[in-house]
């Protein structure tokens, strides 16, 4: 789980990992894909992979910042292995175009914007 809604009117860039998906441990508080604000997100996606190399990843796929709206970061693509640390792939639309409401599947060794 990342990011979203945080209570009544806070939204936070966390990151959180379940084994059971009933207890939850904080993977981090402050995730490296935060907005402008030092916000959160909404309406991104998050989605587990494993890549060519055989390496299971989360990606995190651009989304609005939780109190910028209207206005999305810039088709922004970042990874982790862990869910703590994260690495931008692309960012200000060098790949994709800004976007929000978006849907990402891993399907057949691919991953999926649509």
């Amino acid at each position: 789980m990342a990011s979203g809604w945080h209570g009544g009117n806070s939204c936070k860039p966390e990151v959180w990992h379940s084994p059971t998906g009933s207890g939850w441990l904080l993977d981090t508080d402050n995730a490296a894909w935060v907005g402008t604000n030092g916000d959160g997100r909404f309406e991104y996606t998050l989605t587990a992979f494993k890549n060519a190399s055989g390496v299971n990843k989360l990606y995190f796929i651009d989304g609005f910042p939780c109190f910028s709206y209207p206005g999305g970061i810039g088709g922004d693509v970042w990874s982790s292995t862990d869910g703590a640390t994260w690495t931008a792939l692309t960012t200000n639309n060098t790949t994709l175009a800004e976007r929000v409401g978006h849907v990402t599947l891993a399907f057949n060794g691919k991953l999926y914007v649509i």
